[in-house]
């Protein structure tokens, strides 16, 4: 079977969360066209986007899926015409109120 998600993280992860910048999280507006990979790791791998985990995407979710990258983005993704990474250029950040200061 696969291991649960959670159980790539370590005790501290666990007891502590991770902190994660607001910068690297977009909202997606429609159902994403990317996955999350069956890899033993975090992090998902595409060809132009740094490594991603897609969260929020399952149908017993509410709300946005949402997109956390490992690093920031970079250059102008609006030109692509990979459907994932307009997908993602044309996000929306988080909501304020969604973010801890």
């Amino acid at each position: 079977g696969q291991i649960a998600f959670y159980s790539r993280f370590c005790a501290a992860c666990h007891h502590h969360g991770i902190l994660v910048p607001a910068d690297r999280v977009r909202m997606l507006s429609t159902p994403p066209s990317l996955a999350n990979s069956a890899s033993n790791g975090v992090w998902s791998e595409h060809r132009v986007l740094p490594r991603y985990r897609i969260v929020n995407q399952t149908k017993r979710c509410r709300g946005p899926s949402v997109i956390i990258f490992e690093a920031p983005l970079s250059g102008d993704l609006q030109k692509s015409d990979d459907p994932a990474v307009f997908n993602v250029a044309t996000s929306a950040p988080l909501p304020a109120e969604w973010c801890a200061t």
